[in-house]
């Protein structure tokens, strides 16, 4: 079983990869910079690096739903800091989904987005 919880662990916070959206060569830049920035990240703080990149990725390839999920990754881990961010990362996750409706991770993202939504609610 804790094999089990690890890889879905693993699975949801890893971030996807663009592979499956036919980038521009502008949005792939980005999209490149937001995952090194993402890579070098050391502190929740440090994830607004990657999200200012991953939205200059976005703006040029708004039907990636890659990009969005990436978006949602970051926010919710510089949530962890200034718990107001989870209404982004909620926002992109639920844009993920709607953009990849047959997503296989669908049912676990649907389950992150209920934590943000719970814990935003009991926060104090």
């Amino acid at each position: 079983m804790k094999i089990f919880s690890l890889v879905v662990l693993f699975l949801l916070t890893t971030s996807v990869t663009a592979q499956n959206c036919e980038l521009s060569d502008v949005a792939n830049h980005y999209w490149h910079r937001g995952r090194a920035a993402e890579d070098a990240a050391k502190t929740p703080a440090d994830y607004k690096y990657a999200i200012d990149e991953y939205i200059k990725a976005f703006a040029h390839a708004p039907a990636c739903p890659d990009i969005a999920y990436d978006l949602a990754l970051c926010y919710e881990y510089w949530g962890t800091v200034d718990n107001s961010l989870w209404k982004k990362a909620i926002e992109y996750y639920e844009k993920y989904l709607e953009l990849k409706p047959d997503a296989f991770n669908r049912e676990l993202v649907k389950g992150r987005i209920e934590k943000l939504k719970y814990a935003m609610e009991n926060k104090d």
